[in-house]
């Protein structure tokens, strides 16, 4: 729903309202010493990108498969596969890596 500001014409006072445009029509009709006052756009509440886009799953089975055919890369360290010998063959490359400075 979106948040509308209203101003109170007798007191001056302004306030914000979460509501539905036709109960702010009805709520102005009642009250016609409220005026309503648009700032711009409404503003909208919604939960599903409140943290953000969802990766697709079809979209993450691709990042696992690619990250199997680059198991040094960055990707992988996300996506790749999580078993135990993976995760330690990842670290064993990583400290050759590091001991002998190749990248």
């Amino acid at each position: 729903m979106p948040t509308y500001t209203f101003k109170d014409n007798n007191t001056g006072e302004i306030w914000d309202e979460l509501c539905s445009h036709s109960d702010r029509e009805a709520f102005l009709a009642e009250n016609p010493h409220i005026q309503a006052i648009i700032d711009g756009a409404p503003g909208l509440v919604s939960s599903r990108y409140s943290s953000g886009p969802k990766t697709d799953e079809g979209f993450k089975e691709n990042l696992a498969r690619i990250a199997e055919a680059h198991p040094t890369s960055p990707l992988a360290d996300r996506y790749g596969s999580k078993s135990i010998r993976a995760a330690g063959s990842r670290n064993a490359v990583k400290r050759w890596r590091e001991q002998t400075g190749k990248t």
